[in-house]
């Protein structure tokens, strides 16, 4: 099973250009095609293929796209809020994944990641990028056993 995830009208702080981002538009509509009419195996009851759309206000996203078919998980604009919308879309998969489950790995990933971006410049490297995930299962697996 694969996941898409996008912020709808998600735009970086202070930008300024006044054309939209259709690009996110472009990425959302691939994702609900794949899911529609992207399954190899019509007879399994289980989809091959779902999405989730994350969004800061309830009923935004509907007063722009209505025949969607699916429902945005609100994530009101916090690391709080979005951080329960995750584990809601996740919930049949993470039932046993609560939200300070999720703080105590994030404060443990923070300081291993400034550090890594202060030495490396960027985590977007495949390298940095793969040290993160796999320390974050590491962390994870502590955590559990404890």
């Amino acid at each position: 099973m694969s996941y898409v995830r996008r912020d709808w009208f998600r735009r970086p702080n202070g930008t300024r250009c006044r054309i939209p981002r259709f690009n996110l538009a472009f990425e959302l509509g691939l994702a609900a095609a794949i899911a529609h009419f992207g399954q190899s195996d019509r007879s399994s009851d289980s989809p091959q293929h779902q999405f989730f759309v994350f969004e800061r206000e309830r009923y935004r996203l509907q007063a722009s796209l209505s025949d969607l078919g699916v429902d945005p998980f609100i994530h009101d604009g916090t690391a709080d809020g979005v951080t329960l919308a995750v584990l809601n879309a996740f919930s049949t998969h993470a039932r046993s994944i609560t939200p300070e489950f999720v703080k105590q790995v994030l404060s443990q990933l923070k300081r291993y990641y400034r550090s890594l971006k202060k030495t490396r410049g960027s985590i977007f490297e495949p390298y940095c990028f793969g040290s993160i995930v796999y320390l974050a299962a590491v962390i994870l697996q502590q955590l559990r056993t404890h």
